[in-house]
């Protein structure tokens, strides 16, 4: 991201969960005073350079909603993904440092041009928010 050119604009951190509650918490601005901000991915399309995140753990079902209390329990591990291409029907990501591997994926798009609710890797791993890159 720093070398993106988010500089200090970003919340990095070992865990992505900091920086998607940062987004989250920005979303519920009636202004919100961050470059990243949390979408809902059923109302948002994804556009280059935004984040897709996603929960890893299939037993917990951290979204847009209910987050807090996964945040309070602990219980909060979530990856992101990269938009990094944008077509008419799908979008590209690359998401690295999960299996010690770097993957790229392709994200369909429903005809309101909106991703579905899981991972196209994992049918398991649902959706948290697009997290939009404002820079």
């Amino acid at each position: 991201m720093s070398v993106a050119g988010a500089d200090k604009k970003f919340s990095y951190a070992p865990s992505h969960s900091v920086y998607i509650v940062k987004a989250l918490e920005q979303a519920k601005k009636t202004k919100p005073t961050e470059e990243f901000i949390a979408r809902r991915h059923k109302t948002y399309t994804p556009k280059l350079g935004d984040l897709i995140a996603c929960e890893r753990k299939p037993s917990i079902d951290p979204n847009f909603d209910t987050y807090k209390s996964y945040v309070a329990a602990g219980q909060y591990e979530a990856h992101c993904d990269i938009v990094t291409e944008v077509h008419d029907k799908f979008v590209i990501t690359i998401g690295g440092n999960v299996k010690n591997s770097v993957t790229r994926k392709k994200w369909p798009l429903d005809g309101n041009k909106m991703i579905g609710n899981h991972d196209p890797g994992s049918s398991t791993s649902g959706v948290i928010c697009i997290i939009e890159n404002g820079l």
